[in-house]
């Protein structure tokens, strides 16, 4: 259980079950949480949110005729407010790969179903490399075709 502040961590995905679980998970930990299960309401939150939130993506999550994570990329106050970790159950093709690979946000890419312990851990280094009000940045490494999808890309 943390012993600091808690972090904020908006949970946007629109599958109900994943949102309730990870809600009860990070709510037993001593995070704050907040859920969105759309794109529209993902983004109304992130501007409403004062800097410091970590957004759990789902990164399939659609705006309309497009990805919410697009919309968020090219706003650059979201991108510099926020901590993002994107989660998928899709295979991560070379498409996605070098999308992610050609921002300058530091993102976390995990694969679903993640087992609690995981969720927590990428939490905690999210958490410790972004505090409320700034974003310094994260370590990042490239996501290489093949590689699991659990390291920063930036």
């Amino acid at each position: 259980m943390q012993t600091t502040e808690p972090i904020c961590v908006l949970v946007a995905d629109d599958d109900e079950d994943i949102r309730a679980s990870v809600r009860l998970l990070l709510e037993d930990e001593g995070y704050g949480v907040a859920e969105s299960a759309d794109g529209a309401s993902t983004l109304r939150a992130l501007c409403a949110a004062p800097a410091g939130l970590v957004v759990l993506l789902d990164l399939t999550l659609r705006l309309g005729d497009g990805l919410t994570l697009d919309a968020i990329l090219a706003d650059p106050d979201l991108t510099r407010q926020h901590v993002y970790v994107l989660f998928t159950a899709a295979r991560l093709d070379t498409t996605v790969t070098s999308r992610l690979a050609t921002t300058s946000v530091p993102l976390r890419v995990m694969r679903k179903p993640f087992d609690a312990d995981e969720l927590l851990r990428v939490l905690a280094q999210a958490a410790s490399h972004h505090t409320c009000g700034s974003s310094d940045g994260m370590p990042a490494t490239h996501l290489a075709e093949g590689e699991p999808a659990d390291t920063w890309v930036e």
